[in-house]
């Protein structure tokens, strides 16, 4: 059977990062100083986890200083899932300063190819312009620009050849696990008794965790 899980995540001019890849398919631990990007990559995760940006958590930033943070022009977030149907990713597109710096997801079949996204030869990094992204889209037969209920079906198992992260039984559950993601984000908010409460009300996501 294959495991369902992020195996990796892909940063160009995105969250502070010229180019940021990361393997997510083994632990990791992230280290460094004040503003070096550790809570930009944690909360990135959400992109792939949560259909709707109003109800992710930024730590106090506000929307319009987040969504600048990391969709300015050419800035794109590309996750690789690993799914019941094989690899996929999630690519984010930075719409910039024209369109409110907003984003757009898509998602195709295969594996991440850096590439398609960047041009970091002889050392110099270039983003790659959005008609380039798009040509490599169509290339992949893509689907997007995708709602939030086409994104909120891919995670929960509803969609076409989804993510299935959260396999609920409800799709009316969906409220509920997202208030557990988030709230995993920032443990430091969370009591053992808040915890168990969101673990047990959410317990189509974690039965064999709580069993």
């Amino acid at each position: 059977m294959i495991e369902t899980s992020l195996q990796r995540v892909l940063f160009v001019n995105s969250g502070g990062f010229k180019l940021c890849d990361i393997d997510l398919s083994k632990s990791l631990h992230l280290y460094g100083g004040n503003n070096a990007g550790k809570t930009t990559i944690v909360n990135a995760l959400q992109f792939a986890f949560v259909d709707n940006f109003k109800q992710m958590v930024w730590d106090g930033h506000k929307e319009d200083e987040t969504k600048k943070h990391y969709f300015d022009s050419y800035s794109y977030i590309v996750f690789e899932v690993s799914t019941p149907t094989g690899p996929q990713c999630l690519a984010l597109l930075g719409q910039g300063p024209g369109n409110s710096f907003g984003f757009q997801r898509w998602r195709y079949n295969g594996t991440l190819e850096k590439a398609a996204y960047v041009d970091d030869n002889d050392e110099k990094i270039s983003p790659r312009d959005n008609q380039y992204v798009k040509s490599y889209f169509a290339k992949m037969e893509a689907r997007g620009p995708l709602t939030g209920k086409e994104i909120q079906q891919w995670i929960t198992g509803r969609g076409e050849t989804p993510f299935c992260v959260a396999p609920l039984k409800r799709a009316s559950d969906f409220s509920k696990y997202k208030k557990v993601f988030t709230n995993l984000l920032r443990l430091e908010k969370l009591t053992a008794l808040e915890m168990r409460g969101l673990l047990v009300a959410c317990s189509d996501v974690v039965t064999n965790e709580l069993n």
